[in-house]
């Protein structure tokens, strides 16, 4: 006992370092972190459920025209109830939520495999520089690590104790996902097929197990379907169309960001290690842990170590597949994976201490990387609330006359300027509806970037407006970047 009791002190203090560096890396110059579109989106329509009205809509998919579920603006209108319209808090709690998913995978880890997969993980997660970034990015892609940890953790959970309420828990988590990023629909295939396999029983006792897990995702899916029986099932026909996309790879993969099957890879293998050879190193070692896990005599630790396996491989296969739209955030779910997969073959290498010892140069090398992540983006709080300054300015100084925004974005995505738009809504003035831009007498134009007349902007909205004539209302500068801001009237 004498000899248990330092060691469990180390252990704790190992991981409770761990779990500060994960929030410490991920918070720090928290002013810098970008207020984008998406993110000003979320706030406006978080706000809007506490001073409007609610909503059984999500976020809109950026293709296929399908809306997610409603949940992650209900989680930001509840963190403005409590603390004010302070995107910062959003920032924060998501900060926490991947320090709170670090936790669930090392709890995860350690009890049912062994102490060095948990510690392995530890270490890995809280110095990833992708997971890192995206925790900062402040949209839904921060929320997806802890979601995937509480899905699996449910999961397992589900098969090993199985009852209806662990089934339905299991499957309400699984559904969570609809209501953050689609790119987590990867994971269903594999899920199902886990449940399917592990669940003890007859063919009754699973099929029962399948119904239970799909019941909690209905239940998670209800405001959507809700919506959808009173608007002609719009939504379930976009998600489909978009499906059947998919699978065909139309216009998928025609109209939008693809990568090549080697693009895909790389990107996937930055999830692992910063350097090429690392990476190498670090398969070949993953590869050898699984040659001697499969060696093993059946137990528990065994099967969830195959399990998790089979779901990583899974969600990678169905991403190789994938005609195209992928960014490197969208790779938020397989990376979780991927890192829990490799802690815990890592831990089953043989001498033990090799596979510390690639996992600690991975995190050095990782923590290095990190440096040059943090820097200041244009479009943070401190500088937007400059622009919204001035447009605020403008609208009191000629008879806060009707308004809206624009902004010249070349993306052609984000011109409705949400950020802007969050920002003078918390400020008292209102913009009007962002789906009638007819409805103004002013639209205020921000260009952040290249120099077109904003007189021959395109778009719906400004078809809408029709602008006749144009005044110059200030021209701002953050280090070398100009900012002008323009308005438009009839």
């Amino acid at each position: 006992m004498a000899k248990k009791i330092p060691s469990t002190i180390a252990v704790s203090i190992i991981v409770v370092a761990l779990l500060l560096l994960t929030f410490a890396v991920r918070v720090y110059h928290l002013d810098w972190i970008q207020f984008d579109s998406d993110f000003g989106r979320d706030s406006l329509f978080g706000w809007r459920i506490l001073t409007e009205k609610f909503t059984l809509l999500g976020a809109q998919a950026s293709v296929g025209g399908f809306y997610l579920g409603p949940f992650y603006f209900y989680f930001v209108a509840a963190l403005y109830a409590l603390f004010g319209p302070v995107p910062e808090i959003v920032m924060l709690a998501f900060a926490i939520l991947n320090v709170l998913a670090a936790w669930l995978g090392f709890k995860l880890l350690s009890s049912r495999v062994n102490l060095t997969a948990g510690l392995l993980f530890l270490l890995l997660f809280s110095t990833q520089p992708l997971m890192v970034v995206s925790s900062r990015a402040a949209t839904h892609t921060p929320m997806l690590p802890f979601i995937t940890l509480l899905a699996l953790t449910l999961l397992l959970r589900s098969v090993t104790k199985p009852s209806l309420l662990t089934h339905l828990l299991a499957g309400c988590a699984l559904g969570l996902f609809l209501h953050v990023h689609f790119s987590a629909l990867l994971l269903f295939p594999g899920y199902f097929l886990v449940v399917a396999g592990l669940t003890l029983g007859k063919w009754r006792q699973k099929l029962a197990a399948l119904m239970l897990h799909g019941l909690g995702v209905i239940l998670m899916l209800s405001p959507l379907i809700l919506f959808d029986f009173r608007h002609e099932f719009i939504t379930s026909r976009a998600f489909f169309e978009y499906g059947a996309e998919v699978v065909k790879g139309e216009s998928v993969r025609d109209s939008f960001l693809h990568w090549t099957l080697g693009e895909k890879i790389d990107n996937i293998l930055l999830y692992v290690g910063p350097l090429k050879w690392l990476q190498l190193v670090i398969v070949l070692a993953s590869g050898l842990g699984l040659f001697s896990l499969i060696r093993m005599v059946p137990s528990q630790a065994k099967t969830l170590a195959l399990t998790l396996s089979f779901l990583t491989g899974s969600v990678v296969v169905l991403l190789l597949l994938y005609p195209g739209y992928l960014f490197l955030y969208y790779l938020v779910v397989p990376g979780t994976l991927l890192l829990l997969t490799v802690a815990v073959l890592l831990s089953y290498l043989q001498p033990k201490w090799l596979g510390i010892l690639i996992a600690l140069l991975v995190s050095v090398l990782q923590l290095r990387s990190l440096v040059g992540l943090y820097k200041p983006e244009f479009r943070n709080l401190r500088h937007l609330t400059s622009i919204t300054a001035a447009i605020e300015t403008d609208v009191k100084a000629h008879g806060n006359k009707p308004f809206a925004i624009y902004k010249d974005s070349s993306d052609g995505l984000t011109t409705l300027g949400y950020e802007y738009r969050f920002l003078l809504t918390r400020d008292g003035l209102r913009p009007v509806s962002e789906y009638d831009y007819s409805l103004a007498e002013v639209v205020y134009v921000i260009r952040e970037e290249g120099t077109t007349d904003p007189l021959t902007l395109g778009g719906h909205e400004m078809s809408q407006f029709q602008p006749q004539e144009m005044r110059l209302v200030q021209t701002l500068f953050f280090n070398r970047k100009q900012v002008d801001i323009f308005a438009l009237t009839r």
